[in-house]
């Protein structure tokens, strides 16, 4: 008997593999489809835990505080850039006067930035 244990057992675990192989893979459509909902459920999920809607209903909420204007790039970046040489200036001057002990020699680092500039 148990000479045909084996092989009767063989056969059964491969009967039963073939029946689970005839279940089909998901044809394309499908998995598309599998895709598409992810990608909705994903984006749900981030509009619901970034608040994206909230700032949205603020906005209509507050909607008379606000204004919308137009605005020159190259004026905002040319007056950053010379807000920020100004700056720079003013420290270089601030620390040759303390390194000379000049009148300005003791006194606090934001006193001698002179920020904002005139």
């Amino acid at each position: 008997m148990d000479v045909y244990k084996i092989p009767t057992i063989a056969l059964l675990l491969l009967s039963v593999f073939n029946s689970v192989s005839t279940v089909q893979f998901p044809t394309a459509v499908i998995v598309q489809d599998w895709v598409e909902q992810m990608q909705k459920d994903l984006v749900s999920l981030i509009d619901a835990e970034s608040g994206a809607q909230n700032l949205i209903e603020i906005f209509q909420n507050y909607r008379k505080h606000f204004t919308v204007e137009h605005n020159d790039a190259q004026q905002l970046v040319e007056s950053a850039a010379t807000d920020i040489e100004k700056l720079l200036l003013n420290r270089s001057r601030a620390l040759k006067g303390s390194s000379k002990g000049g009148p300005r020699a003791g006194s606090g680092p934001c006193d001698a930035l002179d920020w904002p500039p005139e």
